[in-house]
C-alpha cells in the first residue's frame, strides 16, 4: 500500500469595495456600493506548503483590479447582470487560474454583499433547479435559494 499524500487547505477572507446596479426588464436600478466579502477555500496541488502571504497577495491583486469600480461597466458584465451569484462565478473564474500558478486550486468561493447572506460556488443543482451547497445536498437547511 502506497504512502498517502497530504494536501494542505487554506481559507482566505478578503474585502473589496465596488458598486453595481441590478438590471431589470424595464431598465437598470440605482448604482449602490458594497463592501464585498470574499472567502476562498484553497487546496495545495501537491504535498508542499504554500506561503500564505503569496496566496493572499494573488487574491488581493485580482480584487484590487476592480476596487472602487462600477461592476456594470466591466467587460464581463456588459451582457451579464452583476448579481451576487454572477459576481461569485466571475471571481471564481478570475482567481482559479492565478492560484494554479501558485500550485494551488480554488475549490470553493463564498461571496457576500451584506453581512446576512452569501453565495457559494461551485454549487450543485437538482432537476427542480434549486441550488444546494456542494456535499451537503441532503441537508434541507443548506438550501441556497438561487433559481435559474
Amino acid at each position: 500500500m502506497g504512502e498517502e499524500r497530504q494536501y494542505h487547505t487554506y481559507k482566505i477572507k478578503s474585502y473589496v469595495n465596488a458598486s453595481h446596479a441590478m438590471r431589470w426588464e424595464d431598465g437598470e436600478g440605482k448604482e449602490h456600493n458594497h463592501t464585498w466579502e470574499i472567502v476562498c477555500e484553497i487546496h495545495s496541488l501537491n504535498d508542499h506548503m504554500i506561503i500564505f502571504n503569496d496566496l493572499e497577495n494573488t487574491i488581493k491583486d485580482i480584487l484590487n483590479s476592480f476596487a472602487g469600480k462600477f461592476l456594470n461597466t466591466l467587460p464581463y458584465f456588459k451582457d451579464i447582470n452583476p448579481t451576487v451569484e454572477n459576481v461569485t462565478v466571475w471571481l471564481f473564474d478570475l482567481i482559479s487560474p492565478a492560484l494554479r500558478e501558485e500550485q494551488a486550486k480554488l475549490i470553493r468561493i463564498e461571496v457576500s454583499e451584506s453581512p446576512t447572506g452569501h453565495t457559494v460556488y461551485p454549487f450543485e443543482t437538482t432537476s427542480k433547479g434549486v441550488a444546494y451547497w456542494p456535499n451537503y445536498s441532503d441537508l434541507e437547511t443548506d438550501v441556497c435559494r438561487v433559481y435559474f
